[in-house]
């Protein structure tokens, strides 16, 4: 990801920054879960993804950039961390957060209908997830330390 000044510039004149604490929201558009939108180059981007770019000089590539303070359309570098599926959800159940991600005991459960050869849809129904989040399990892309 890279960015011009002139990029920076718009980009920023749709951040309604507060104090260092506070969220700071996106003001332009956003997508239906509420996750600022941002085209560059041709291409659109979430802005908190640029967000914490444009802070650390990271770009998150496959990872997700996730909030700190469960507010999607906040763009506050501190309140922005790195993280995988399972790091977004296993913060999302320290918070006590009502998510219909999966925990540890559904994934070992999932991994033992998969063996059972129970179709992946079924399974994907059973915990109210998506096909491709089963499949994601399967090939050990998402959940692999469990």
């Amino acid at each position: 990801m890279i960015l011009t000044a002139d990029d920076k510039s718009r980009f920023l004149a749709y951040v309604f920054d507060k104090s260092s604490n506070e969220c700071w929201e996106w003001v332009g558009g956003v997508n239906s879960l509420g996750y600022g939108r941002f085209a560059l180059n041709g291409k659109t981007y979430l802005t908190h993804r640029i967000a914490f770019y444009l802070e650390y000089n990271i770009d998150p590539g496959d990872l997700l950039v996730c909030h700190h303070c469960d507010n999607p359309p906040c763009c506050n570098p501190k309140h922005l961390f790195l993280g995988t599926k399972q790091d977004n959800a296993q913060d999302a159940a320290r918070k006590g957060l009502k998510s219909n991600k999966l925990t540890n005991e559904n994934v070992r459960e999932i991994r033992r209908l998969l063996c059972l050869s129970v179709p992946q849809i079924d399974i994907a129904k059973k915990f109210s997830v998506s096909a491709t989040t089963i499949s994601e399990i399967k090939t050990g892309r998402t959940w692999s330390s469990t």
